[in-house]
C-alpha cells in the first residue's frame, strides 16, 4: 500500500475576471476553470485515509456513465499522463447520484493500454478505485489538487445547478509503484453538496476528509 498523497489548494481570484487577463480557461465539454497561476501550497497526508473517504463517499451514491470513449485527450491530459501527443486515452465522465441529486461530475482519463481494460458497464457498476485495483493498477501515489471552477451549459445541465455556478473543483493524478500515472481524474460539485476538509494535528502529517453534504 502506498505511503502518501499530496494535496494542493490554489487561490481562485474573488469575482469574475475577462479572460483575456488569464486567470479563467474554458475547456470544451468541462467548464470554465481557474488558471494555475502557481500560487498553491502543498500537504502531504496518509494515502490510507484518502483511500477510505473514497469508499465511504461511495457507498451512499450511484454511478451513470454520461460518455465512454477513446480520444485525442487536450495538453494538459498527455502532460499529466505523460502520453505521446497523437495517442488516444480513454475518457469516461459518470455523474454520482445521490438518491435523486447529482452530487459528483466525474470525467476520469486513462492511458490506452489501460483503458481497454473496462468496459462502460464496468464503469456504471464499480468505483474507479476498485476497478483499478482489480485490474492490478494499485495506487502507490496520489497528488489532488482543490480548486474551483464555473459551471459551462453541459456541467450545469448534468448537475442541476445554473449555468456559471461556483463548483469545488477537485484534480487528482495517481501514479504506480513505478512512477507511471495511471489515471487523470478531474471532479466537480456543487460546494453545498460536496465538500474537502485536511485536519492537522501532531502527528506525521494531516488527515484527509471528504463528504456529501447532506
Amino acid at each position: 500500500m502506498p505511503d502518501v498523497f499530496r494535496i494542493s489548494n490554489h487561490r481562485a481570484p474573488g469575482h469574475a475576471v475577462p479572460r483575456k487577463e488569464g486567470l479563467i480557461e474554458r475547456r470544451q465539454g468541462s467548464g470554465t476553470f481557474v488558471c494555475d497561476l502557481g500560487r498553491s501550497t502543498s500537504s502531504h497526508a496518509p494515502l490510507a485515509s484518502f483511500v477510505r473517504r473514497t469508499v465511504d463517499i461511495a457507498k451512499p451514491t450511484k454511478l451513470v456513465v454520461k460518455e465512454y470513449g477513446f480520444v485525442r485527450p487536450p495538453k494538459y491530459v498527455y502532460d499529466a499522463l505523460k502520453t505521446e501527443r497523437d495517442e488516444r486515452v480513454l475518457r469516461v465522465v459518470r455523474l454520482r447520484v445521490q438518491g435523486k441529486l447529482p452530487v459528483l461530475h466525474l470525467t476520469v482519463f486513462l492511458p490506452q493500454d489501460i483503458g481497454r481494460s473496462f468496459s462502460s458497464a464496468d464503469f456504471a457498476a464499480t468505483s474507479l478505485l476498485s476497478l483499478m485495483q482489480h485490474a492490478g493498477h494499485v495506487h502507490h501515489r496520489v497528488e489532488m489538487g482543490c480548486g474551483a471552477a464555473l459551471a459551462d451549459p453541459i456541467t450545469a445541465k448534468a448537475l442541476r445547478v445554473t449555468i456559471g455556478a461556483p463548483l469545488v473543483e477537485i484534480k487528482r493524478l495517481a501514479f504506480d509503484a513505478s512512477g507511471r500515472p495511471i489515471e487523470f481524474l478531474i471532479a466537480l460539485a456543487p460546494p453545498d453538496r460536496y465538500q474537502v476538509r485536511m485536519s492537522f494535528g501532531p502527528g506525521p502529517g494531516p488527515d484527509f476528509d471528504a463528504e456529501l453534504v447532506s
